[in-house]
């Protein structure tokens, strides 16, 4: 599902890490670990000689001892374990729920795009845990997954895609530091002569399509979204016979991501899931639906899609 869609989309640019070309240095920034942090811009302290002076380097992080601006601040992380546990108070709040066959890779067709001479779906996918990112490329007689070893360098020289012999692309992202989530840029770009078009998405585009694939719900005054997908095997680098959830909570630089194993919901218990702060509860139900409630509200009517 996040995860190089998805994932180019909050974890690329919220892990960017920033330079200084030119202002007074102001801050020591120590152990750093690698897209595991977010850059925020605290606008109060900005300055126009300070963002002027701001600048992404896309391919390196910030060695030990390298000074910041006082208007930027690191983050993290994105991704987030939510912890799981019976939900022995019952279940709550009707959110809603859905088919689970239904909503099987519904993002399996996030874009369709023209890679050389013809045209794929273009997606992602991830092993169980979401450590390991795969492009999802599938047409009607093909599908092909593409292991992204390291996401740091979507924000560096990219990620060379191999489709044919003849059709190789280049996947980068460019960070805007201003609004890193929703103005950066997914370049898709042909090379080693292969002719076909480059494309240019918007992060914020992508998640607005993120968001019209998954299933919406309302739930701490916070609105998330969930997409239900085929886990890949790290092992095989092909899909596995798993499933899992990932639910996201968009909030700019502090946005989050909750991947949840399908098999860790068994059918017809309960589990109650933190979402950082937020609480909800889900169910597995034997004919085959996921239901979610809000524990500790007055049980209501729950929306059936």
């Amino acid at each position: 599902m996040i995860r190089l869609l998805v994932l180019t989309t909050l974890l690329a640019p919220l892990g960017a890490r920033a330079e200084i070309t030119g202002a007074s240095p102001a801050r020591t920034l120590e152990e750093q670990k690698a897209a595991e942090f977010t850059v925020r811009l605290d606008r109060s302290a900005e300055t126009p000689e300070i963002a002027e002076s701001v600048s992404i380097d896309a391919g390196e992080f910030l060695p030990e001892g390298a000074k910041l601006p006082p208007n930027i601040r690191f983050e993290g992380p994105v991704l987030e374990y939510p912890v799981l546990a019976p939900a022995s108070a019952g279940t709550g709040r009707g959110l809603g729920g859905f088919v689970l066959k239904d909503r099987l890779d519904s993002h399996a067709d996030l874009y369709t795009k023209t890679f050389g001479t013809r045209e794929w779906n273009l997606s992602v996918a991830g092993d169980p845990g979401f450590q390991t990112a795969y492009l999802r490329l599938e047409r009607p007689d093909e599908k092909q997954l593409h292991k992204i070893k390291d996401l740091n360098e979507l924000r560096g020289n990219g990620v060379n895609i191999k489709i044919d012999d003849r059709t190789v692309y280049n996947f980068k992202v460019a960070i805007n530091i201003f609004s890193p989530t929703r103005k950066s840029t997914l370049k898709i770009t042909p090379i080693q002569g292969t002719q076909g078009p480059a494309h240019a998405i918007k992060t914020g585009a992508i998640l607005d399509r993120v968001r019209e694939k998954s299933f919406v719900f309302k739930a701490g005054g916070n609105e998330f979204w969930t997409l239900y997908g085929t886990d890949v095997d790290p092992q095989t680098n092909w899909f596995a016979d798993t499933r899992s959830f990932l639910i996201l909570h968009e909030n700019g630089l502090s946005s989050k991501m909750y991947p949840i194993a399908e098999a860790k919901l068994a059918v017809g218990l309960p589990v109650e899931v933190a979402l950082g702060a937020v609480k909800i509860v889900m169910l597995r139900t034997e004919d085959g639906r996921v239901e979610f409630f809000e524990p500790g509200v007055k049980d209501g009517r729950v929306a059936r899609k």
